[in-house]
C-alpha cells in the first residue's frame, strides 16, 4: 500500500512540475517505473509451491506448465492463501541457456497442509536487496539490472536466490503490474 501511495504522489508531483493540470491526468501508458534499491530483513513465511528446472529460453513454457497446478489447488480451496504469487529462482543468471530451478508459489497460512503435487516449506527470515517495479513485463530486466548494479556498487554478496513477488498482475503488456524483485544476500552483508 505504501508503494502505491508513493507512486501516486510521485506521479502527481511530476504532473504538477510539468505544468499539467491535476484534473486532466496524462492517460498515455507508462513506460514503467523502477523504484529505489533497499536492503531489508524480511520475515519468515510458509510457502506452497510447484517446481521445475528451466532456462531463460524455456521460462515461459515452464510458467505455463506450473501455474495451472497451483491455480487448481487454489481453486479447489486446498491452499489457505495469505499473500501474493512468488516466483523463486535458484541459480538463475543472465545466461539464457543456463539451467536453474524455478519455484512458483504462494504465501500460505501457517499450518496449511500441502495438497498432492504441491510442496510446502517455511522460508526463513532473510536479508534481501529489494526494488519495486511498476509496468509491463518487457522492462522487468531493467529492474534486475538496477538491483544487481546497486548490490555490486555497495560491495554486497548476493546468494543464488532471487524472487519476483507479484503484488498486482493484469497481463504481460499492462502498465499497471506491480512487482517486487528481491535478491537474497549472503549472511554477513
Amino acid at each position: 500500500m505504501r508503494g502505491t501511495i508513493l507512486s501516486v504522489a510521485i506521479t502527481l508531483g511530476m504532473m504538477l512540475a510539468a505544468g499539467a493540470r491535476a484534473d486532466s491526468p496524462d492517460t498515455r501508458p507508462s513506460a514503467g517505473t523502477i523504484g529505489d534499491v533497499r536492503i531489508q530483513t524480511l520475515k519468515p513465511y510458509s510457502y506452497a509451491f510447484v517446481s521445475t528446472h528451466a532456462t531463460l529460453n524455456t521460462l515461459q513454457k515452464a510458467i505455463a506448465e506450473l501455474m495451472p497446478k497451483l491455480d487448481a489447488a487454489q481453486d479447489a480451496g486446498k491452499l489457505r492463501v495469505m499473500g501474493p504469487v512468488i516466483f523463486t529462482y535458484h541459480g538463475a543468471s543472465a545466461d539464457p541457456d543456463k539451467e536453474f530451478t524455478l519455484d512458483i508459489g504462494l504465501m500460505v497460512k501457517d499450518g496449511t497442509t500441502a495438497p498432492d503435487g504441491i510442496q510446502l516449506i517455511n522460508v526463513g527470515a532473510s536479508t534481501c536487496a529489494t526494488i519495486l517495479y511498476t509496468g509491463d513485463a518487457s522492462r522487468l530486466g531493467e529492474a534486475y539490472g538496477k538491483l544487481y548494479g546497486e548490490i555490486g556498487r555497495r560491495g554486497l554478496q548476493p546468494s543464488d536466490i532471487s524472487r519476483e513477488v507479484y503484488y498486482y498482475w493484469e497481463s504481460a503488456d499492462s502498465p499497471n503490474n506491480l512487482i517486487g524483485v528481491q535478491a537474497e544476500l549472503n549472511p554477513g552483508n
